[in-house]
């Protein structure tokens, strides 16, 4: 269950990245958004770098997971209202900055949820936290 938690958090970071990456005026509600939920992505990244302890580290997936459950509403308007963002291949030149921000964040929550699952893969409350993550970026691809 736990790979398959990392894998959605994957994808949806690739979906991410190609939302990110289609900017100007047409699509500056897309771009805001993304930003939030790579914002918060990063919070997580580092929050749980420093975690040293299950309960830090479920404290910080429950954070995180508290803002996804936050953005998903706007994420699924955005998804709906612009359903050629989710092409890859027809991202414009200019914004490939905002997709390799995106990009880059994929492989580090990658690195960070196969640690964490390793880590406290015992601990009842990292355990609950994962599964609040997961059913949120559950809610945020639509599923």
């Amino acid at each position: 269950m736990q790979r398959r938690s990392l894998w959605r958090i994957i994808v949806l970071l690739a979906v991410t990245g190609a939302l990110m990456s289609c900017g100007g005026r047409q699509y500056s509600d897309a771009i805001e958004v993304n930003n939030q939920f790579a914002d918060a992505c990063e919070e997580y990244i580092n929050t749980m770098g420093k975690a040293n302890n299950a309960s830090s580290a479920a404290a910080a997936t429950n954070k995180f997971a508290a803002k996804v459950e936050k953005i998903t509403p706007q994420m699924r308007r955005i998804t709906k209202k612009y359903p050629e963002l989710r092409n890859r291949n027809n991202i414009p030149d200019e914004l490939r900055k905002v997709r390799e921000r995106s990009d880059n964040l994929g492989g580090k929550m990658a690195e960070v949820m196969m640690k964490t699952s390793l880590t406290y893969r015992d601990d009842p409350e990292v355990i609950k936290a994962q599964q609040r993550l997961q059913k949120s970026i559950m809610l945020m691809m639509n599923k």
